[in-house]
């Protein structure tokens, strides 16, 4: 079991915290820990998350850097949609 799960199951914790962008990144650790766990792939016009990201931060990335932060979020969700099943949810924003 991994740490974040260990800690996770010692707490309690039987569901995600929702819509965490770095959830993409660590589906596989996810599902291994919890292996009936449902997924819910949230999808976002990509637009919108570079624009978000950068008003968020403005000093912290430029509206290139959020975009590139973004496809590489977006490439991550891409690939967990492909590995476990899962409903998937377009927002409109």
């Amino acid at each position: 079991m991994c740490a974040s799960c260990a800690w996770s199951s010692a707490r309690g914790w039987r569901k995600s915290d929702g819509g965490a962008p770095a959830h993409a990144f660590a589906f596989e650790r996810i599902a291994a820990c919890w292996p009936d766990a449902r997924f819910v792939f949230l999808l976002r016009h990509p637009a919108s998350i570079a624009i978000s990201w950068h008003e968020a931060s403005p000093d912290k990335r430029t509206p290139a850097e959020a975009a590139a932060d973004a496809l590489r979020y977006m490439k991550a969700t891409e690939r967990a949609r492909k590995a476990p099943p899962g409903v998937t949810v377009r927002m409109r924003t």
